[in-house]
């Protein structure tokens, strides 16, 4: 009798072993600033700017926690870090990252990818787990807030053009692209407009209505933003 009432108590605190599948990365594109509105930017500031990037949910875990895996006797820690929402089962939704730090008495410690599993129909029920499984109970209570984290390792994408100021009747900018968050030198250009032509400018299917411009700032209206990438 004890030793099925031990056994009931091992499968309830380490969540059955349930084995999680992988959350795919949302992709989300985003134009700054809005359209049709006044805005004004400093010299060397962006005037307008499309990113497309891979986001998951995540969390921002505020106080150190730990938990004890009594099927393996491994001792596991986390530090405050951000965690994202990787992978899933139907009950669990474990936030991870690569910094799981788990130890064993005569063995030592190392790291690996793992995090919380929070319970989707009670975020009181809180586990360690890896990107697979549910592992061990969790002490004391995470503290933390919900947020969206950047995946920076997938090809994100992002083009700004850049007020670079005004000599006479002629305005500059500067046109830069990012991948994986880098420039890319080979796609950087140089731009000028002269405003005897007008105050509509065009640059990679950018319209800017410029509306006041000096050699320190520019205020101007997005009538429309760079086409959404094709990768």
């Amino acid at each position: 009798m004890k030793k099925a009432l031990l056994l009931a108590f091992i499968v309830l605190t380490t969540g059955c072993a349930t084995r999680f599948r992988d959350i795919p990365a949302e992709v989300s594109i985003i134009d700054l600033p809005e359209k049709n509105q006044e805005h004004t930017v400093e010299l060397g500031e962006p005037l307008v700017k499309k990113v497309k990037q891979h986001q998951y949910a995540g969390i921002n875990l505020q106080n150190a926690v730990e938990g004890y895996d009594i099927w393996t006797g491994h001792t596991y820690f986390l530090k405050p870090m951000l965690l994202a929402a990787r992978s899933e089962d139907d009950k669990w939704i474990c936030y991870s990252a690569d910094k799981l730090e788990a130890r064993k008495t005569f063995v030592g410690s190392w790291m690996s990818r793992g995090g919380i599993a929070f319970n989707k129909d009670n975020e009181t029920q809180v586990q360690f787990c890896t990107d697979r499984i549910t592992i061990a109970p969790v002490e004391p209570k995470p503290v933390f807030y919900k947020m969206k984290i950047v995946d920076y390792s997938q090809p994100g994408f992002e083009q700004e053009l850049i007020y670079n100021g005004r000599s006479g009747n002629i305005l500059k900018f500067l046109y830069r692209e990012y991948q994986y968050n880098r420039v890319r030198d080979a796609f950087s250009q140089e731009i000028q407009y002269d405003l005897k032509d007008g105050n509509l400018i065009g640059f990679k299917g950018v319209r800017l209505e410029v509306i006041e411009a000096s050699n320190t700032r520019i205020t101007y209206r997005v009538i429309s933003s760079f086409p959404d990438p094709l990768y």
